[in-house]
């Protein structure tokens, strides 16, 4: 990719959503160990390489769904519970 590479994507990204849950896969040619040590420590969930297998990728992408929909039902279930929380401390 001219001019940024996935770990410079995957920063940018986590720099700019931190409110949104994102799963962020790195698909590269890159295979060096500290390729792959920087891409995830940039922010990606997981690093995949160039030539890929699209099941593997498929499989990659339900994982990274699943991931997000246990993060919302956390956060939901967080929210919940701090409201039942500020509603009993109201009620003293």
């Amino acid at each position: 990719m001219p001019g940024m590479d996935g770990t410079e994507i995957s920063r940018r990204l986590r720099a700019e959503s931190k409110e949104r849950l994102i799963h962020i896969i790195i698909l590269t040619s890159r295979t060096l160990r500290r390729d792959v040590v920087e891409g995830l420590l940039a922010g990606a969930h997981d690093y995949l390489t160039k030539p890929f297998d699209q099941e593997e990728l498929k499989a990659r992408i339900t994982v990274g769904r699943r991931i997000i929909t246990l993060q919302e039902a956390l956060a939901n279930r967080l929210k919940e519970i701090e409201d039942t929380m500020t509603s009993i401390q109201e009620s003293f």
